[in-house]
């Protein structure tokens, strides 16, 4: 097929298309992944409701041999966002939690008219007016406008609402999520918090030299703390890592704090790929909130491109020396994901999609 005949195949066809037979992808990504700096990558393809393909590329660690696997352990980054999502949106169906009520009646966030707005349903949609995250001990929380007027991404609003469902639910952050959605799941090698695991993708930055993740100097601090204290990190609530926190010499400030619902998962692509399966059946998270652009817009935990039949989700990740991404197409129950471990890894997955599925996003001009 020329180039002709396949763009008159892809005008009829779903948005998500075969990319599991597109063998040409397949041999291309070892060359994009040199010339990009990414030591390792690994993606997995989506097709009718079934992992049709997992494609693992290159090495947990430049210079050594070790190879990158289905199931090697990636940091998702912010992929870990819609699996929170999908939790909360549990207790919304139970009616433990209600998307409209006000987050400060459950735990207060600031004195502040429009922090005492700001609900579910604005932080799922990053419509809250927060910032993304603080930095600095000086750093104030802002509210730069009235919450549910606009789309302003915010890590921020993900944690306050991860201290809303601690709340909630009584059971510590990291806890509940491995009991209510990953285990379920059956993500068996997916946890909030990260293990210095033997078989874990070392991060590597734009050059593809590796650097030590945040999550792991910091962990294993923490865990110190944790056999100090005869308490699992696991069981930690936001009022341990607070107290935690001045031991390990960093803010108290959601940036820094760990477990956290908007950035620290570890997971692998066969895990995820679970996920996001069962994400097909989660119509609500699909339904829009807030407008970005003509092309974009954002519903209760997921990005969101197009419109009726032809409406895609997706999510981006980007730690340091991770970035990943997923899009899929709930009608067609196809997708595609692609977990990197260099800070080319942007450049790189964008490449591996447009390849493998044969169209471009909006979402890569966005992002």
């Amino acid at each position: 097929m020329n180039r002709r005949q396949f763009a008159i195949a892809m005008a009829g066809a779903p948005a998500i298309v075969r990319a599991a037979g597109r063998d040409d992808t397949w041999k291309d990504v070892p060359h994009w992944m040199e010339v990009a700096c990414v030591p390792g990558a690994v993606v997995a393809v989506i097709e009718k409701g079934s992992v049709a393909a997992i494609h693992p590329f290159g090495v947990r660690r430049a210079e050594q041999s070790d190879p990158i696997g289905p199931n090697t352990v990636f940091e998702a980054a912010s992929l870990s966002k819609p699996v929170f999502a999908t939790a909360v949106l549990r207790l919304v169906e139970k009616k433990e939690l209600d998307l409209a009520r006000p987050l400060a009646e459950i735990v207060p966030l600031a004195d502040h008219p429009r922090a005492k707005l700001i609900t579910a349903r604005h932080v799922l949609s990053h419509s809250s007016g927060l910032q993304n995250w603080r930095n600095r001990d000086t750093d104030q929380l802002q509210f730069a406008f009235p919450p549910g007027e606009r789309f302003s991404y915010s890590g921020e609003g993900y944690f306050h609402l991860q201290r809303v469902v601690e709340k909630v639910t009584g059971k510590p952050f990291a806890r509940y999520m491995q009991e209510t959605v990953l285990e379920p799941l059956g993500m068996s090698r997916s946890n909030y918090v990260r293990k210095d695991e033997p078989d874990s993708a070392t991060p590597h930055g734009s050059r593809g030299k590796p650097i030590e993740p945040f999550s792991i100097t910091t962990g294993k601090k923490l865990s110190e703390i944790a056999r100090e204290w005869k308490k699992p990190v696991e069981d930690w609530t936001y009022e341990d890592v607070e107290r935690a926190m001045p031991l390990v010499k960093l803010p108290v400030l959601p940036n820094y704090m760990l477990p956290n619902a908007a950035a620290s998962l570890v997971t692998t692509a066969t895990d995820y790929s679970k996920f996001l399966l069962h994400s097909f059946s989660i119509d609500v998270m699909r339904q829009p909130q807030v407008k970005i652009n003509s092309d974009l817009s954002w519903g209760l935990g997921c990005g969101l491109e197009g419109s009726g039949a032809g409406q895609m989700f997706w999510h981006w990740g980007d730690n340091g020396g991770y970035k990943n991404i997923f899009i899929a197409d709930a009608k067609a129950r196809s997708g595609i994901l692609v977990f990197t471990n260099g800070d080319g890894g942007a450049k790189l997955y964008q490449r591996i999609v447009r390849s493998a599925v044969g169209r471009d996003f909006s979402a890569f001009l966005w992002i």
